[in-house]
């Protein structure tokens, strides 16, 4: 018999009731977007071995994301992205709010860096384009968007503290000399602080 809380004999995982642990939820939220720049750091540490199809899936993603972007009237992305029949992109209304979030900038950074592809750095300054004319308020400031399919969108009354920290560094960045920041000898937190690699055994200056 099954183990109570094990996998089927087809692998998912089950409870104890035999109903499966898991269903498929077929949505991208936009936050999934760093996986791409961490695929690269991979490829480009040797974490993970070129030549193995871990390049595609990278750009693969990234291509996805960067066309959460494209796809809406003001070329700013949606929060989550679902797919409808036949696998259609669709966008549901509860979904079309746009946070300022940094992952597809820092994926465009570090794919870009990776494979040297210009289209990566015009993805980036379209993306710029598109925050600084349906984001920007008159004050200058950057708020986040109840709807990025409104023309315009009604600006929300806060500028999260990433926008800042991460979205625009990594902006930044897409443009900046790749020797500001080598990633033989930087690596950024979570929160896109660099941090210098030390060499194994040598102590911090």
């Amino acid at each position: 018999g099954r183990p109570a809380g094990g996998a089927s004999a087809a692998g998912a995982p089950r409870a104890p009731s035999g109903k499966p642990l898991f269903s498929k939820i077929l949505k991208m939220d936009h936050l999934a977007c760093f996986l791409p720049g961490t695929i690269a750091m991979a490829l480009h540490h040797g974490v993970v071995p070129r030549g193995e199809g871990h390049e595609e899936v990278a750009e693969g993603i990234l291509k996805t994301c960067i066309d959460m972007y494209r796809m809406t009237p003001s070329g700013i992305a949606p929060e989550i992205l679902s797919l409808g029949p036949g696998n259609t992109p669709e966008v549901r209304r509860n979904d079309r709010h746009n946070l300022l979030r940094p992952e597809t900038a820092e994926s465009l950074y570090f794919v870009g860096l990776l494979t040297g592809k210009p289209r990566y750095r015009r993805a980036a300054w379209d993306m710029f384009a598109a925050f600084r004319a349906g984001s920007r308020a008159s004050d200058g400031a950057y708020t986040s968007l109840d709807d990025v399919y409104a023309q315009p969108s009604r600006r929300r009354d806060d500028m999260p503290t990433f926008w800042l920290a991460e979205t625009l560094k990594y902006l930044f960045l897409n443009f900046a000399p790749p020797t500001l920041l080598p990633l033989d000898g930087w690596v950024f937190n979570t929160e896109a602080h660099p941090l210098r690699i030390f060499p194994r055994g040598a102590e911090a200056a």
